[in-house]
């Protein structure tokens, strides 16, 4: 068996506890519309602890429970205004592209961020309800965070008094800005990829149509090659896990509590099979959400559809940007060597 399934399998146990009370939670008071997104910000930050760019082990996780939160409330508020939503896509989206100069740790964070984004401004609010939203992403990040820190300490894997360099890592960040001109064109790709996705979500119309930026950011890289990859591993994982989801649901017909059961067990799944492969990731990922948005009282079907389209636009868009730079890049190097 595939060693790194193996770990991820038995770390990410440590993170199912806290998505499971929240969920039995707001099933057993009656909110679980709360707990979908308190349980959203915990599965997130869970995440985050298999996750590393400094020598924190927990800096990941709380860096992305803060920005998940803030986000929210951005999002909340400007979502009426969809083009100034649009602004706020593209800022967040190149902010994203611009941290994978910094390594794969910081661009999962900056990721968190730009998906809290663009989920809460598709449920826009006023100020009390983007407070509300932004402290039930933190509480279930934070409940998160404080069950997997106080795990590793009794399982003695986090060093008692670790802190957190700042000085080292911003002299390393200064001396990556030296070298990350390349990535500039991306950073502007990634941002011009969610400002599209966002815009023709909201004219559209399309129920669910976060899931366009969301997985532009997801498939799009540096090189046509590797977003294509992804792209086509996203593609099919999510056709199979909206179609694993539609028929587990036809057949057990779970109620509340089998329903909660369920997310646990695919987010389990999506833990384990971070390392092993993206389809698979994506698989897992996309039935614990379909199950996730079906305790909210949306129909698995035509949740898992809504997905699928939205999932094929945001694909479509980042390959799109991919190939016309990458077309753009070789026209330049065949004039360079005709001159």
């Amino acid at each position: 068996m595939n060693p790194e399934f193996v770990e991820d399998a038995w770390a990410g146990l440590v993170c199912l506890p806290v998505i499971a009370v929240l969920l039995v939670a707001g099933i057993a008071t009656g909110h679980t519309g709360g707990a979908l997104v308190a349980a959203s910000g915990a599965i997130s930050v869970g995440f985050g602890s298999f996750q590393r760019f400094t020598r924190n082990k927990a800096a990941p996780m709380l860096l992305a429970a803060l920005g998940m939160a803030s986000s929210a409330v951005c999002g909340s508020l400007l979502g009426e205004i969809w083009p100034v939503l649009v602004v706020a896509a593209a800022v967040w989206g190149g902010v994203c592209g611009w941290a994978l100069t910094f390594g794969m740790g910081l661009w999962w964070i900056a990721l968190q961020w730009a998906i809290a984004l663009f989920v809460a401004g598709a449920y826009p609010s006023g100020p009390l309800g983007a407070l509300v939203r932004a402290s039930l992403v933190l509480a279930g990040g934070a409940l998160q965070f404080l069950v997997v820190v106080l795990v590793w300490k009794l399982q003695r894997l986090e060093p008692a008094g670790h802190a957190l360099r700042v000085r080292t890592y911003l002299r390393y960040g200064r001396r990556q800005l030296h070298g990350s001109l390349g990535l500039i064109g991306y950073a502007m790709r990634a941002a011009a990829a969610a400002a599209l996705c966002v815009t023709l979500s909201r004219s559209l119309k399309m129920p669910n149509g976060y899931w366009a930026p969301m997985t532009a950011l997801l498939v799009l890289r540096p090189t046509l090659r590797e977003t294509l990859s992804r792209g086509l591993a996203r593609g099919v994982g999510t056709l199979v896990g909206a179609g694993v989801a539609t028929l587990v649901a036809a057949w057990l017909r779970p109620g509340e509590y089998l329903t909660a059961a369920l997310v646990v067990l695919f987010a389990w799944g999506a833990y384990a099979a971070r390392r092993v492969h993206y389809a698979a990731l994506t698989t897992s990922v996309t039935a614990c959400i379909v199950f996730l948005l079906a305790l909210f009282g949306l129909p698995e079907l035509p949740n898992a559809v809504h997905r699928i389209f939205a999932t094929l636009v945001g694909g479509a868009i980042a390959l799109t940007l991919a190939g016309l730079t990458g077309s753009i890049a070789l026209v330049r190097r065949e004039r360079c060597v005709s001159r």
